[in-house]
């Protein structure tokens, strides 16, 4: 599937087909690679914006839940990415703990 990807300042953000996160049922259907400017594939990880939960994107581009052994398997073959990964997850808490303390 060939996705459209738009650059905004150093993010590069791509529109995917509509797809439910497993864990909160939020509806996304865009995703921002920071690593470089392509769109996602199957097999790449994410973080839910709504729930900050670490998924893993399918063949067809819908969503699952990451299990501890592709985590494990990350950190092992891919600090950096794992890195990266766990930094975005925190970040997005902080933004959820920050949104409900506004409520």
């Amino acid at each position: 599937m060939d996705l459209p990807v738009r650059e905004t300042g150093k993010l590069f953000s791509s529109r995917v087909p509509p797809a439910a996160c497993p864990r909160c049922g939020k509806v996304m259907d865009a995703a921002t690679n920071l690593m470089d400017k392509t769109a996602p594939q199957g097999g790449d990880f994410s973080v839910c914006i709504y729930c900050a939960a670490v998924l893993r994107f399918t063949d067809d581009l819908d969503l699952r839940k990451a299990t501890g052994d592709e985590l494990a398997m990350l950190l092992d073959r891919q600090p950096e990415a794992f890195s990266l990964l766990i930094r975005v997850k925190v970040a997005a808490r902080l933004c959820l703990r920050e949104r409900a303390g506004r409520n």
